[in-house]
């Protein structure tokens, strides 16, 4: 199965943390003088269109923007059904993220979009962070949903692993990875590498390999695949092909699985991998 390559970006330094009123069922509007009167700039987000989801030491804050912006001008409310894929998708991610390594209790805050997109179903990233013992960690971030995914026929396996996916670009896919990624010559393209890595271990107990790496893709943003998505295949001088992790969802492919969450792990998350998808390359 094919999915329309997928964007992250990383929004952070970029410009100022912008604040929501409403957020948190609290507002920040300014207050108004006796004399002049001020209006909010911002656009309150209703109460129902902030839903929490929880394991006890991670929270994700879904605060679902605007209207749906679907195609042929046509604009809808976010309803309860409406919101239900975000919210199975939050409750999956913290079904394997049960804690912040260092942290009690973090909550990250995903600003979601529906409207037109060119060239992918999704794109994705943090917009602030905190640094928790070694590493950073986002607070908030935007995710925005290509409406074309709306259209009658599109394929829903595909849909719920584009709202997974773009999740994982908050979480740190391609945004916290990046200071451990390196273009490197004689594996023909960037690796992940951390020490003692669990991502390798999970990587080559997968693919039956033996490097001290997870190879990334060519953008660095994603997991390498050569059938799904644009990067060049890899094959060492010695004559042997890097595996690919096409079926991988942070790659292009559909399964929740074990090397993605482990490259998370390596970069302050603490993993189950008890729900994973076990899958043969």
């Amino acid at each position: 199965m094919h999915i329309n390559k997928f964007k992250q970006l990383r929004l952070v330094g970029l410009g100022a943390i912008i604040c929501l009123h409403g957020c948190g069922g609290s507002s920040s509007a300014p207050v108004a003088t006796p004399t002049t009167p001020t209006t909010p700039t911002t656009p309150t987000t209703p109460e129902n269109n902030i839903k929490t989801v929880t394991n006890g030491n991670v929270v994700f804050e879904l605060i679902f923007m605007d209207k749906l912006s679907l195609q042929n001008n046509n604009e809808k409310s976010w309803s309860s059904e409406l919101q239900q894929p975000y919210i199975n998708a939050a409750n999956k991610w913290l079904s394997a993220l049960t804690a912040v390594e260092g942290k009690a209790l973090h909550t990250i805050k995903m600003k979601i979009f529906v409207k037109a997109l060119a060239g992918g179903n999704g794109q994705a990233g943090p917009d602030s962070e905190e640094k928790v013992g070694n590493f950073l960690i986002p607070t908030s971030g935007e995710l925005t949903i290509g409406n074309h995914t709306y259209a009658e026929g599109f394929d829903p396996i595909e849909f719920y692993a584009n709202i997974l996916h773009e999740m994982g670009h908050i979480i740190g896919i391609g945004s916290y990875t990046e200071d451990y990624t390196k273009l490197d010559a004689t594996y023909k393209g960037n690796v992940f590498r951390v020490d003692d890595s669990v991502a390798v271990e999970k990587y080559n107990e997968i693919y039956g390999t033996s490097f001290n790496f997870v190879p990334m893709s060519d953008d660095g943003g994603h997991l390498y695949d050569y059938v799904l998505q644009e990067d060049k295949k890899r094959v060492l001088d010695n004559g042997t092909d890097i595996p690919p992790l096409t079926k991988e969802f942070m790659a292009n492919g559909t399964v929740f699985g074990a090397v993605t969450l482990a490259v998370l792990d390596d970069i302050g998350y603490q993993v189950s991998y008890s729900g994973t998808d076990s899958y043969i390359p």
